[in-house]
C-alpha cells in the first residue's frame, strides 16, 4: 500500500472520517504507545551534525530524557533562533509533555523556516493525531510523502494515525514498511504488535513485542503491551512480570496502574485491585473509567464508603449507565441508606427494565420495612423475568408467609424442591415457625 497519494484514495478515506464511519478513539484497545513519542533518528545535514547541542538533544529524546532534550533545544534556539531543527525537536518534547499549543507553535515555526523539513511534518502528523484532527493529519502525511516516501519516522506516524482510527490492516502495512526501512526502530515493533492485537493476531503481537524489547529493553510500552497479550490469554503470572518491568521504567503511569488493578481483579484479589486502581485515580482524577474501576473493586471488597464515594462521582457525569445506578443502590443498601437505595434502584429500572436482580434487591428493602405487598409485586416481577431463579422463589415463599398467605407460600416451597431441595426444606421450616397452617 502506498498511502494517500492518489486523489481517489484520499477522498475515500476523508469521506469515512467525515461520515463518522471510522472507529472513535474511545472504542479502541489501549495496546499502543503514547502520542508523539517516537525516538527515531532524524536525517541531519553535515552542518547540523556539527552542532553538538542538537545532537545531544536528539540523543536525549532517543534515551527518553525528554525534559533534558527540551532544555537543550531551547538553549540552541537562544544561540540560533533560526534553527528549524531546534524548533522541531522542541515541538516533539512539548508534544510528549502534552503541551499541544506549544508544540503547535514550535512545529509551525520549524516549517516556516524549512518547508521541506521531513521531521517537522512527522511531528505535525503526531500532533494532529493527538488533537484528533484526522483530515489535516492526512493532508500533512500526503505533503510529507511527496518529499520523502521512504523516511521511516514519517511512515511510523502515518501508521499510528491509521491505528488510532481503527484501520489495523493499513497500520500493520505501514509499520512493516517502517521496519524494512529501519529494523532497529523499536517503537515500530511495539506499534506493529498493537496493530496485530487489534486484528486478533495475539501470537504475532507477542512476537513483535519481544523483538521490540530485545532491541530496547527499556521500552516500557512494549513490556506493558506484551503483558496485556498475556492477560488476554489468561497468563496472569507472565502478565504481572511484564507489568512490573514496565512499572520499573514508569511508575506513575495511570494506565499501567489500571492494568495491574485489572490483573488483581481477575485473580479475585479485590483489595489489591482497589489499591492499584486508587493509585491510578490519584494520577488521573478526571478519568471516569478508572473511577468506576475503583468503585467496582471497593464494592467487591465490601469497602462500602470508598465504593459509595467513587460511584457518586461516576454518577455525577452524564451519561450514566443504568448499571451504575444499580451498583450505587446496592452500596447504599449495605450502608443502611434505604431511601437513596430505592431512588437509585428505580433509576436503574427506568433505564434498563429487564434486569431481574434490580427488582429483587429493591423488594428486599420493602420487605425489611414490612411493606409486604410492594415486596411481593417486585419479587413477582423478578421471577417473571428469570423464572428459573430459586432465590426469587424462596423470597416469594417467605414474604407470602409473612403476609399471612400460607397457601401461596407453600406453592413456592413445592416449586423450589426441584431447584434446591435444601432451600425448599429451609423455607418449609420458616413457614412452620412463622405461618403454620
Amino acid at each position: 500500500m502506498t498511502g494517500f497519494n492518489g486523489l481517489q484514495k484520499y477522498s475515500a478515506v476523508a469521506a469515512l472520517i467525515l461520515w463518522g464511519v471510522w472507529v472513535s478513539p474511545a472504542g479502541l484497545p489501549r495496546l499502543f504507545a503514547a502520542s508523539g513519542e517516537s525516538s527515531a533518528e532524524p536525517v541531519l545535514s553535515a552542518y547540523e551534525k556539527n552542532s553538538k547541542t542538537l545532537q545531544r538533544g536528539y540523543r536525549a529524546i532517543k534515551d527518553g530524557r525528554w525534559k533534558e532534550a527540551g532544555e537543550l533545544f531551547e538553549k540552541l534556539l537562544g544561540e540560533d533562533p533560526e534553527s528549524a531543527r531546534a524548533y522541531e525537536g522542541l515541538a516533539r518534547c512539548q508534544l510528549h509533555a502534552k503541551d499541544l499549543p506549544g508544540a503547535q507553535a514550535s512545529v509551525e515555526k520549524a516549517l516556516e523556516l524549512d518547508p521541506r523539513l521531513i521531521d517537522a511534518y512527522a511531528t505535525l502528523i503526531a500532533l494532529r493525531n493527538a488533537k484528533n484532527e484526522w483530515i489535516s493529519a492526512l493532508d500533512a502525511a500526503d505533503k510529507a510523502m511527496a518529499i520523502n516516501p521512504n523516511y521511516a519516522r514519517l511512515r511510523y506516524e502515518r501508521g499510528r494515525l491509521y491505528l488510532k482510527n481503527g484501520l489495523s490492516e493499513e497500520a500493520s502495512a505501514e509499520f512493516e514498511q517502517v521496519l524494512r526501512l529501519d529494523p532497529s526502530f523499536s517503537e515500530a515493533y511495539s506499534e506493529l504488535g498493537a496493530a496485530y492485537a487489534k486484528s486478533d493476531k495475539a501470537s504475532s503481537a507477542a512476537e513483535v513485542y519481544r523483538k521490540a524489547i530485545a532491541i530496547n529493553p527499556n521500552q516500557g510500552a512494549a513490556h506493558r503491551n506484551l503483558g496485556r497479550v498475556y492477560f488476554e490469554e489468561g497468563k496472569t503470572d507472565l502478565a504481572a512480570k511484564e507489568y512490573e518491568k514496565a512499572l520499573a521504567l514508569k511508575a506513575e503511569d495511570p494506565e499501567l496502574l489500571e492494568d495491574m488493578g485489572q490483573l488483581e481483579a481477575k485473580r479475585s484479589d479485590y483489595g489489591k485491585a482497589l489499591a492499584w486502581f486508587s493509585k491510578a485515580a490519584e494520577l488521573d482524577p478526571e478519568n471516569m473509567r478508572i473511577r468506576r474501576e475503583v468503585a467496582d473493586a471497593a464494592r467487591a471488597a465490601e469497602e462500602w464508603e470508598t465504593s459509595r464515594e467513587a460511584y457518586e462521582k461516576v454518577a455525577g457525569v452524564e451519561p450514566v449507565e443504568p448499571i451504575v445506578y444499580a451498583y450505587l443502590a446496592f452500596v447504599y443498601q449495605n450502608l443502611g441508606l434505604d431511601d437513596k437505595a430505592i431512588e437509585n434502584y428505580q433509576a436503574a429500572i427506568d433505564g434498563e427494565p429487564e434486569i431481574a436482580s434490580n427488582y429483587y434487591n429493591l423488594a428486599i428493602i420493602f420487605q425489611k420495612g414490612n411493606d409486604y405487598e410492594q415486596a411481593i409485586m417486585l419479587y413477582e416481577k423478578a421471577l417473571e423475568l428469570d423464572p428459573e431463579e430459586g432465590n426469587y422463589m424462596y423470597a416469594l415463599g417467605m414474604v407470602y408467609c409473612l403476609n399471612g398467605e400460607a397457601q401461596f407460600a407453600r406453592s413456592f416451597a413445592e416449586k423450589l424442591k426441584a431447584k434446591s431441595p435444601e432451600k425448599a426444606d429451609e423455607l418449609t421450616r420458616f413457614m412452620q415457625d412463622k405461618c403454620p397452617s
